[in-house]
């Protein structure tokens, strides 16, 4: 006997409470690791790290589990693209930058925090337009406002993973200069 699995309401809410919980920890790290004068100088390693997380997530979300929602939503084609869809964050995470880097607060938490803007907008066309909630089986019944919540705090996670890699890039792009610095002396 086959059994279907569907994600409900209440899981999407529980799963939300406990991003919820990842997500206050994620972002008191990243208040302690950057202060503002370090996140403005991670603008490129930010583009870079976005473009990469946001390539990868997309190219496995649609490759790993087209058959359970991404075939009903997404054309054919979209499965090859995915792994370019990193250009568009990139510019994207250099707009939440530059913003975080304006805006009042703390830019490292300000940063992941602006992934609210694009979720809502993509969540709700995702939601209402394509109708993800009645076309896709696996979350068929579940209600639009959990789905929202759960997406919007999983835009802040992925975010935050970004600018947390964008400091190991910073770091490996700083070491690459020191030492390719270090070598040219060595060569006159």
């Amino acid at each position: 006997m086959l059994v279907e699995f569907r994600l409900t309401s209440a899981m999407f809410w529980w799963s939300a409470v406990v991003l919820l919980i990842v997500d206050i920890g994620f972002l008191m790290f990243l208040a302690q690791r950057i202060q503002p004068g370090r996140f403005r100088r991670l603008c490129w390693p930010l583009a870079a790290a976005s473009a990469i997380v946001w390539s990868v997530l997309w190219t496995a979300a649609l490759w790993a589990y087209w058959s359970l929602w991404s075939s009903y939503v997404f054309p054919t084609w979209a499965r090859w693209a995915a792994p370019f869809s990193g250009v568009i964050f990139g510019i994207i995470a250099m707009a939440f930058w530059w913003l975080a880097a304006r805006l009042p607060g703390h830019p490292a938490v300000i940063f992941p925090l602006l992934g609210v803007v694009l979720s809502l907008p993509a969540h709700s066309f995702g939601i209402y337009k394509l109708q993800v909630l009645t076309k896709v089986p696996l979350v068929e019944g579940a209600s639009p406002v959990s789905v929202l919540v759960f997406g919007t705090l999983e835009h802040i996670l992925y975010w935050s993973i970004a600018l947390s890699f964008s400091l190991l890039l910073s770091r490996w792009m700083h070491s690459s200069a020191n030492s390719g610095a270090e070598l040219r002396p060595a060569q006159q």
